[in-house]
């Protein structure tokens, strides 16, 4: 039997060792590298791409959703399973739609999240079933035939990523950095981002952050 290879990007320390060591409990189970942040996950799969990517979605840096956008750009052979803090129907859309091939809540239990690894690497999508794609569209229920539009939706994918490390308390200055773009560039997508999202200053964008549950509140920002 050929040893399951995986990833964890998770920002918290010890949960992410306590899950490693229950990982590779099971038989034919490593994980191969340990990350805590997006940017390092996204580097780890391009360098030796594993079986599986077990991500936080609260995740610093580089978010989860675009971790799963750029490896499936890049038509990459790991499959993405998305960690959530709590049920969040609107980022379960987004992972499926960015290519995550499933999603499992950080509170589920041993069994669950094993099943759940189970299921992705055989080649299924792990996902609630009001989220599957009927007849080509994403459906939440009999009567939402599409997704709802809402503040943080309206984000185009570069937006979603800039907004995301201001709100975990980077500067301009270092988020031009990190993207390799200008500071002017930042700029731009700050102001239409914060016009999108009718937030006027940091601490409401980082209260917005907080209150969907797109950055860790137990970590706050950085700065």
């Amino acid at each position: 039997m050929r040893t399951t290879t995986i990833v964890l990007a998770d920002t918290h320390e010890l949960f992410a060792h306590g899950l490693r060591h229950l990982l590779e409990a099971r038989p034919q189970t490593a994980v191969i590298d340990m990350v805590t942040d997006g940017f390092a996950a996204l580097e780890s799969c391009r360098q030796q791409p594993p079986n599986l990517l077990l991500i936080d979605s609260t995740l610093a840096g580089l978010d989860a959703l675009e971790v799963c956008r750029q490896l499936h750009r890049f038509s990459s052979p790991t499959k993405v399973l998305v960690m959530l803090p709590f049920t969040q129907t609107e980022v379960m859309a987004q992972a499926m739609k960015c290519g995550a091939a499933g999603v499992v809540l950080k509170t589920a239990g041993l069994d669950e999240l094993y099943s759940a690894i189970d299921v992705v690497l055989g080649g299924q999508k792990r996902f609630p079933s009001e989220l599957i794609p009927a007849r080509g569209r994403y459906v939440r229920d009999a009567t939402a035939a599409r997704e709802p539009v809402t503040p943080y939706s309206k984000l185009t994918a570069r937006e979603r990523t800039v907004f995301k490390l201001l709100a975990e308390g980077h500067s301009v200055k270092q988020v031009a950095g990190r993207l390799a773009l200008k500071p002017k560039t930042v700029d731009v997508h700050k102001t239409n981002l914060m016009r999108k999202l009718d937030v006027h200053d940091r601490s409401e964008l980082i209260h917005f952050a907080f209150r969907e549950g797109l950055i860790d509140a137990a970590a706050g920002p950085n700065a």
